[in-house]
């Protein structure tokens, strides 16, 4: 009867330990009881036998549910319709001008050449951003200043403008 009570002990210690380490089946009381083998004879020598009792399920009193992730819906993007010949935004014909130089402004199609037209003279050239905005600096001379925009090399396209420099004063 010791060694019986022995291996029951080492088979409840094993299946503790098996537990404890999380490789064993779910948690619950495990009973050892003593059945004799069926090649045995009964006699002194019992084998023992494992038998693992049920607990009942403990249900959590709240339950946590996951938050859900926000759904980011993408920004569109502005739609711009191409600009499909030249054009200027500022300054405006006929404009009286009190700075010496300014900034001629206008639209025209994504990465066009815009040439100012500079008689007697090389010609001044810009590039039209992928915003088909493009920007050209200009100096003016006293009094009326006609300046001749265009597409590239395209005269159908020329804008004629007519800017008027007065000195401050």
């Amino acid at each position: 009867m010791g060694w019986a009570v022995i291996v029951v002990a080492l088979v409840v210690t094993t299946v503790a330990v098996t537990w404890l380490l999380g490789l064993g089946a779910a948690p619950g009381p495990v009973t050892a009881a003593l059945a004799p083998s069926p090649t045995q004879t009964p006699g002194p020598t019992l084998r023992p036998t494992v038998v693992q009792t049920d607990q009942p399920t403990v249900e959590p009193t709240t339950s946590i549910e996951p938050t859900p992730e926000p759904t980011i819906e993408p920004t569109p993007e502005p739609t711009v319709s191409p600009v499909a010949g030249l054009s200027i935004v500022f300054p405006k014909d006929h404009d009286t001008i009190s700075t010496r130089v300014i900034n001629v402004i206008g639209n025209a199609p994504p990465g066009s050449t815009i040439t100012r037209d500079i008689p007697m003279w090389f010609d001044d050239h810009t590039i039209t951003r992928d915003d088909s905005i493009w920007m050209m600096s200009v100096q003016l001379g006293d009094g009326s200043n006609d300046l001749t925009f265009r597409i590239g090399d395209d005269r159908s396209t020329e804008l004629h403008l007519t800017i008027v420099y007065q000195a401050p004063g």
